[in-house]
């Protein structure tokens, strides 16, 4: 009993011992994964807003933020202005690493009214794609701010898009760049090598870029300590995203429980087993005491003529025997000797012979 309860003791400390470990280990793991991804999206963020600049500086554009022309469809040379601008950012792209990466996936300018696509390098049709952009670009006219941000399409897509503005040199006009984004791309350097570890990109409460698809553009709500599991985050030093990395528990200390099943069922055949061959020699020793209990008692009620039954057990088959023969003796002499002393008391000696004092005769 004592070797179970040591073994159980052991096996808890030790277990323990393991928990603890698998929780740091976690924990690291977290940490080295967001600041491995956080240096990641900072140079793609970079990369993307260095594009966005670049485009706005192609000579094309200069000439409109100078007012030296504008993209109006009545004038004679607007199809070959765009055609011209188009053949710029295509050189453009051909030396920037977001582009060659497969980050962008289209690219859309709106400036005097009008939409105009510069690349797309995606094979859909032309009148839904521009649609997607028009949208895009209504849902972020009021900010007339020049700046860099995100803005996810309207209704049910998962699209991102970086939304770029730029005003001319008396801020009487607006031109407006937009980026759509491969959001597999970018969202595969933000899976981990560990898949049960989900990484997410979140701006405004709202994830943008997600190593689970089925968290983009949805709204973002830190993992409290109720929900079982380790979370961390770090910010980006090029803006105002966040990286968000947590783990479950369960997936954690799954490896833990699962090497304990055969230990545990180890310990309980074991336990069972031994518990039964307990339990059978408990019960034939059980079983000798109240017979010898019994006996005993008889004894001592001068019955000597009680015996102990057989037992398998040589141990107690011996014991058993010697008491047997105990009694036997016990027996004899209380015939040839204690009779005697009672003949004598009771029956005076004048009836005797001589030959007669043998009690055994009687």
């Amino acid at each position: 009993m004592m070797v179970s309860v040591a073994l159980i003791l052991s096996g808890i400390y030790f277990t323990y011992l393991r928990y603890l470990d698998l929780k740091d280990s976690a924990l690291e793991k977290i940490q080295i994964s967001i600041e491995q991804m956080t240096c990641s999206m900072d140079e793609n963020f970079s990369q993307l807003q260095d594009i966005s600049f670049a485009l706005l500086a192609t000579p094309t554009l200069r000439q409109w933020n100078l007012g030296e022309m504008s993209f109006d469809p009545s004038d004679k040379y607007y199809y070959l202005t765009i055609q011209e601008l188009q053949d710029s950012i295509s050189s453009t792209l051909m030396f920037s690493r977001a582009w060659t990466a497969g980050y962008i996936n289209a690219i859309y300018m709106f400036a005097d009214g009008q939409t105009i696509r510069l690349v797309n390098r995606l094979s859909l049709p032309v009148t839904p794609t521009d649609k997607q952009f028009q949208e895009v670009y209504s849902s972020t006219i009021d900010n007339s701010s020049n700046s860099f941000y995100v803005q996810n399409t309207l209704g049910n897509s998962t699209n991102v898009f970086y939304v770029c503005r730029m005003h001319d040199t008396d801020y009487s006009k607006q031109l407006t760049l937009i980026l759509q984004l491969n959001s597999d791309a970018i969202c595969q350097q933000l899976t981990s090598s560990d898949y049960s570890l989900t990484t997410s990109l979140v701006y405004d409460d709202t994830i943008y870029f997600s190593s689970d698809s089925a968290l983009i553009g949805k709204d973002f709500s830190p993992p409290g300590s109720s929900d079982k599991t380790f979370h961390q985050s770090l910010m980006l030093s090029s803006n105002e995203f966040s990286v968000h990395a947590w783990i479950a528990e369960d997936s954690i200390y799954a490896p833990l429980w699962s090497s304990l099943i055969p230990y545990v069922l180890a310990f309980l055949i074991s336990l069972l087993f031994f518990g039964g061959l307990a339990g059978f020699v408990s019960v034939s020793y059980t079983r000798f005491l109240n017979a010898l209990t019994q006996n005993l008692e008889h004894l001592r009620q001068s019955d000597f003529d009680t015996l102990m039954p057989d037992f398998k057990e040589p141990e107690l088959h011996e014991i058993s025997n010697t008491f047997n023969l105990m009694v036997k003796e016990n027996n004899q002499l209380f015939n040839c000797i204690y009779k005697q002393e009672i003949l004598f008391h009771v029956i005076p000696s004048d009836y005797l012979q001589v030959g007669d004092r043998n009690p055994c005769r009687y």
